[in-house]
C-alpha cells in the first residue's frame, strides 16, 4: 500500500503538470512532436524507455483493485503495451499514428484527461 500512494502522488503531480503544459503550450508542442515523429531512433529509444517503465510499474504494482490503485495499475499496462506496439510498428507506421494524434483538440482533450486523472490521484493521497 505503501507503494500504491507514493506511486499515486507521483502520477498525480506528473499528470497535472503535464495536462497543463499541453494546454498551455500546444502551439509549441505540435511541431515538436511532427519533429519527434521524423526521427526513428529517438522514437525507438523513447519505445525502450516507455516499455521498460510500463515492465517496471507492472510488475511492482499489478494491483487489480475498484479504488485509485487501479489508475496506476493501468498506467504501467497502456506504457508496457505502447512501448512495445512502437517497437513492433515500421517507423512509418509509427510516424503516422504520432502525426494523427498532433492536433489541438488532442492536446486540450488529453491535457483535461491528465489534469482530472491527476487531480483524483491526489485526492487519495492528502
Amino acid at each position: 500500500m505503501e507503494s500504491s500512494i507514493y506511486l499515486a502522488e507521483v502520477f498525480g503531480w506528473y499528470l497535472i503538470i503535464i495536462g497543463v503544459i499541453f494546454i498551455w503550450k500546444q502551439k509549441e508542442l505540435k511541431p515538436t512532436m511532427h519533429e519527434i515523429a521524423g526521427n526513428r531512433s529517438l522514437i525507438f529509444v523513447v519505445s525502450i524507455l516507455e516499455l521498460l517503465a510500463g515492465l517496471f510499474l507492472v510488475l511492482k504494482h499489478n494491483i487489480w483493485t475498484s479504488d485509485y490503485r487501479i489508475v496506476i495499475t493501468i498506467i504501467g499496462w497502456l506504457a508496457l503495451i505502447e512501448g512495445a506496439i512502437y517497437l513492433i510498428m515500421s517507423p512509418k507506421d509509427t510516424a503516422n499514428w504520432i502525426k494523427g494524434f498532433n492536433k489541438p483538440s488532442w492536446y486540450v482533450g488529453g491535457g483535461i484527461v491528465a489534469i482530472v486523472i491527476g487531480i483524483y490521484l491526489l485526492l487519495q493521497v492528502y
